[in-house]
């Protein structure tokens, strides 16, 4: 948690904030068989602007705290080298900082919401070789403002991702892959 008085210089405005940050996270996982779990976990974050984004920020409007709350529930599969996971998110984000092109600087977006189902795989194989493959579909939308309603842009609505690697000893590793998006 952080409170207090923070002075900031965004190019040639300074400004004041109090502001008070609360950061949680709970969750609850439970074994249901005896390579099954299913968990359930609800988090509240923050982040604040870095240096570099207040010095290429908006003059006019100094940059709020990016605030998040994310829900999600899951099944989990584990047996040996192998694993498999599905989710179900939900992240609401207010004043996400984000590059706007039209000013050419930094600035808060409005309230936005992404939404999705994920599944991971995990293989180990034999003599140290692995595979990774995750597939995603996700909704991203703003939940208010001048955009409520559209969807977000250059969030991509589908991915898929496969990595392999080989583990040559406990010290080195390589790793490679590829990623699609719609």
């Amino acid at each position: 948690e952080h409170a207090g008085n923070v002075t900031a210089y965004s190019g040639f405005t300074s400004y004041d904030r109090n502001d008070t940050l609360k950061a949680w996270d709970v969750g609850v996982s439970q074994t249901v068989l005896p390579s099954i779990d299913v968990y359930a976990r609800t988090a509240r974050s923050y982040r604040l602007p870095t240096a570099d984004e207040y010095g290429y920020a908006v003059m006019s409007q100094p940059l709020r705290p990016q605030i998040n709350r994310d829900w999600e529930a899951g099944i989990k599969w584990l047996q040996g080298g192998q694993s498999a996971t599905l989710r179900v998110f939900r992240q609401n984000t207010r004043d996400e900082i984000d590059y706007d092109p039209i000013n050419g600087a930094n600035a808060n977006l409005a309230p936005l919401r992404r939404q999705g189902v994920e599944v991971d795989t995990r293989w180990a194989w034999v003599n140290g070789w692995s595979t990774q493959v995750t597939a995603q579909a996700l909704t991203a939308r703003f939940t208010g403002g001048p955009l409520d309603g559209k969807q977000v842009p250059l969030v991509a609505n589908r991915s898929l991702t496969w990595r392999v690697g080989y583990q040559f000893n406990e010290q080195h590793r390589v790793d490679g892959g590829a990623q699609y998006l719609s």
